[in-house]
């Protein structure tokens, strides 16, 4: 996986809005990472990345994404 990465999916389930829960408050509401789990699987991808409210790829539900281009992070 460190030489040659992941497969990673962008799925459909939306990350929840910042505003939506206070962030001092550790919810453990991890029902919409689940669901892009789900989905990841069923498209046989080791790891769904997922979309905020605005379109923007957000994060995997437990990585981190970073893109290399020409050697550079």
């Amino acid at each position: 996986m460190y030489e040659r990465g992941l497969d990673i999916i962008t799925v459909p389930t939306v990350r929840n809005l910042h505003s939506a829960l206070n962030p001092a408050i550790k919810s453990l509401n991890y029902l919409n990472n689940i669901f892009a789990k789900i989905e990841a699987t069923t498209a046989d991808a080791k790891r769904p990345s997922c979309f905020n409210a605005e379109g923007f790829v957000s994060e995997c539900t437990g990585d981190n994404v970073f893109i290399v281009k020409a050697g550079n992070v």
